[in-house]
């Protein structure tokens, strides 16, 4: 009897995470049409079929068969000054949307306390709370939190008192560094800055830095990672023109900006790499994981509700989601006259 492809078969060889293939073979819209096909049509050339025990279960435990938690309501709370946008709420609207919960969105600023705002919650019928963005000199997010079902999408501070999802940092500082040397740069610097406004990962970014750098063999081709703010273009420029790197990882493709605005041409002078949100086509580095740290927030927390579990847990969980590389024309293949290891 033939092996069974399994479902992590199929991601490992369509270099995609799990939960995106299954999205994909689902056919759902927050799937580029491309992604879809591929993944669709790998699957077919693979022979992979859905394990039908596991699909009825999850059909089950989606369709609302097993016993449904109390409430169907959700709220994302954030505390941001009036008219900003985070990135991250349609990704969590539609996630909730596809468990059959609806989700509201809240800011801390429109409430005279965190209490008030926790009883608006409460006498609505939500139960379950995603924490958002905090800005800097902005009002905390001081909810009564024993009345709710809690899980942070971002957290101004480390370590984060809640469970957590996120991109996992550290494995994307690796990977944006593996990748950018295989491309054959060798003096890589690494700025992992610090998030404006700051959030819970940032030490985790910096030291993945840090450890990667000591690991850099041999020793003069490394360079310490900047650790400035991330809005903060005099240093950024200081600490490229002071070290000379051939290349160049940062927290997002928006420093390209900076690096144009200080006379470098990427990737002509120097190469670049994004930590996070990079898009193919466009620029080089770790590609948007939003959907899949979507689907994983809902997930904790429609266990946390089913389960009855409220505040602040004992020890909090944090789920990390695998970065995935997207190659750009920021970076551009080098030719070694002999190849070197970073061990």
């Amino acid at each position: 009897m033939a092996k069974r492809i399994t479902l992590g078969e199929l991601a490992e060889a369509a270099h995609l995470s799990r939960a995106t293939v299954s999205m994909a073979l689902r056919d759902l819209p927050e799937i580029a049409a491309a992604t879809r096909a591929r993944v669709q049509e790998l699957a077919a050339r693979m022979g992979y079929r859905p394990d039908p025990a596991l699909s009825a279960l999850a059909s089950m435990r989606w369709q609302g068969r097993t016993p449904a938690p109390t409430g169907r309501k959700l709220a994302l709370v954030t505390s941001m000054e009036p008219g900003r946008k985070w990135g991250v709420v349609d990704g969590v609207v539609k996630a909730a949307a596809r468990r059959g919960y609806g989700l509201e969105t809240f800011d801390r600023h429109q409430f005279a306390s965190g209490q008030a705002l926790s009883r608006v919650l409460y006498h609505r019928g939500i139960r379950g709370v995603f924490v958002g963005l905090v800005v800097d000199g902005a009002p905390p997010l001081d909810l009564e939190w024993d009345l709710f079902s809690v899980v942070a999408l971002s957290w101004p501070e480390h370590p984060c008192p809640f469970h957590s999802v996120a991109t996992d940092m550290f494995a994307a500082v690796e990977l944006s560094f593996r990748e950018t040397r295989r491309h054959g740069y060798r003096r890589i610097g690494i700025a992992p800055f610090q998030s404006v406004p700051a959030v819970s990962y940032d030490p985790l970014r910096i030291a993945a830095a840090r450890y990667v750098q000591s690991e850099v063999r041999p020793k003069s081709e490394r360079i310490p990672p900047l650790t400035s703010r991330s809005n903060d273009r005099k240093a950024f420029l200081k600490w490229v023109a002071r070290y000379r790197p051939d290349a160049v990882i940062a927290l997002s493709p928006g420093k390209i900006w900076m690096l144009r605005e200080g006379g470098y041409r990427v990737p002509e002078d120097i190469g670049y790499a994004s930590i996070l949100h990079a898009v193919a086509g466009e620029c080089a580095g770790c590609g948007e994981v939003r959907t899949e740290e979507c689907e994983a927030a809902i997930d904790l927390i429609d266990a946390q509700l089913r389960h009855g579990r409220r505040g602040v847990p004992d020890v909090a969980q944090m789920l990390l989601v695998e970065p995935r590389w997207v190659d750009g024309p920021t970076l551009r293949q080098r030719i070694l006259t002999a190849p070197r290891s970073m061990d």
